[in-house]
């Protein structure tokens, strides 16, 4: 399916209010000449360019992941090591099981640890991890213990413990060899954790929204990056040959199980259809308070698709309906704006609770 009818339902979210500003870009290796690759900005009023950084959310957790991967290549950790062996010889865990967990767990989401920090206190609650530092994850560490049989599931901890593990393993601080050794040669300049003047305000609910900041935890969210620079980096995937990078895009793309659905070092894995034969999807979305993100390739193909915007609406239906080359999905309402403050004056007074399980 043509381009022009995915931007159509994109920009058909700009005019209704879902998306405030939208960078997007395509690669198609089935096309020569400029077509190869497309760039396209769409925004209500102002638009954003290559260079324009959006917060990325969980899709740090690609280049966290990269990074086991080149570690596991340098020798300085492998996949299977118990996070234990990274932390100084004297420490004392509470739980010896959570010092068991390895490094393939924390990239896969199979650690058993809890969705979030339960010694998180933050004193603000519109940016609720900015204050969770090295010595708040230590200490959760030391006194925490798993839950016999906890389920498989998403944890903020699995790739944010994974980050500082990894500085530890090359000595230096998680940002500093996040730079050294995946995005320097990548070639990603645009991208790193600092609020720079390129990064753009985010929208949530209507309103402008604060940025995120994740503390010791940045591994699992904390990235900002530009359509230019994640264009260089699926490029990378799609041929990673070219890239000095290669045995690590390779690594962590892999899947580290056998479902149609599966989950690489950070990549999600979905097996498509493509005549008699399947291939994989290689994806990965994430929303923040005020940024939304996808980001996909598929080899067989060589296509390529990064889409970013800087409000909370979801837009990975529509990646992986782009790179299925299905049509559309509906587009979704915007959201409704929060209350003001002069709204809720109307409405006070004592309410009650329903009994049973039904609250009105």
């Amino acid at each position: 399916m043509a381009a022009n009818a995915y931007l159509a339902n994109l920009q058909q979210g700009v005019d209704s209010g879902l998306y405030r500003q939208l960078a997007i870009g395509w690669i198609d290796g089935t096309q020569t000449g400029p077509d190869q690759q497309q760039t396209w900005f769409l925004g209500s009023g102002q638009k954003p360019d290559a260079d324009s950084t959006f917060e990325i959310g969980a899709a740090s957790e690609i280049f966290t992941g990269l990074l086991l991967a080149q570690a596991a290549i340098d020798g300085k950790a492998q996949l299977d090591t118990p996070l234990r062996d990274l932390l100084p010889k004297d420490f004392a865990f509470a739980d010896p099981a959570l010092g068991a967990i390895s490094l393939r767990q924390l990239a896969t989401r199979r650690s058993g640890l809890p969705p979030a920090p339960p010694n998180l206190f933050p004193t603000d609650a519109r940016d609720t991890y900015a204050g969770f530092d090295q010595m708040a994850l230590l200490t959760l560490l030391a006194n925490y213990n798993l839950s016999p049989g906890a389920l498989p599931g998403y944890s903020i901890l699995d790739a944010g413990l994974l980050g500082d593990l990894l500085g530890r393993a090359y000595g230096q601080r998680f940002g500093v060899v996040l730079v050294s050794r995946i995005l320097d040669p990548l070639g990603m300049a645009h991208t790193g954790f600092g609020d720079g003047t390129r990064l753009l305000p985010g929208h949530g609910h209507g309103q402008a929204v604060p940025h995120w900041h994740f503390g010791a935890l940045a591994g699992a969210a904390g990235l900002r990056s530009s359509l230019g620079d994640l264009l260089r980096f699926v490029q990378a995937n799609l041929v990673p040959q070219q890239s000095p990078l290669r045995a690590a895009l390779l690594l962590s793309r892999q899947p580290q199980g056998d479902t149609e659905q599966s989950v690489g070092l950070g990549w999600n894995t979905v097996q498509v259809s493509d005549g008699d034969q399947t291939w994989p999807l290689v994806w990965r979305a994430s929303r923040t308070a005020g940024f939304s993100v996808f980001l996909g390739f598929r080899t067989d193909r060589q296509q390529a698709l990064v889409l970013l915007g800087n409000t909370d609406a979801d837009l990975s239906a529509l990646g992986i309906a782009w790179l299925e080359a299905r049509s559309p999905p509906p587009l979704q309402p915007p959201p409704p704006a929060i209350p003001t403050a002069a709204e809720l004056a109307a409405y006070p007074g004592l309410y009650r609770i329903a009994a049973g399980n039904d609250f009105v």
